[in-house]
């Protein structure tokens, strides 16, 4: 999991202008699947977004990725709402 968010952090990075890692952290649903959390703001197609990439262990290719965004201006009163609802967040078999 670590080498695949540093990959991926890497990308973003290299792929979206005024980028800045803002947290990196480790993050579990309510079921316990355990991966992890990157919040970033970047500058994409004019507009400064705040972003929250979740890293999760699934899926077909072995690491599910969601991204919440928001406008980066206020984008972090999300932050609990974008985390409460990835709490809940399960694979289906």
């Amino acid at each position: 999991m670590k080498s695949y968010v540093d990959g991926n952090a890497q990308a973003i990075a290299k792929a979206f202008v005024q980028f800045r890692q803002i947290k990196r952290e480790p993050f579990a649903t309510k079921s316990g699947i355990k991966g992890e959390r990157l919040v970033t703001t970047s500058l994409q197609q004019n507009n400064l977004l705040r972003q929250t990439f979740y890293f999760l262990p699934g899926g077909r290719e072995g690491i599910s990725v969601v991204t919440c965004s928001a406008p980066a201006a206020g984008g972090e009163s999300l932050d609990a709402l974008f985390e409460e609802s990835m709490r809940s967040f399960a694979l289906n078999k």
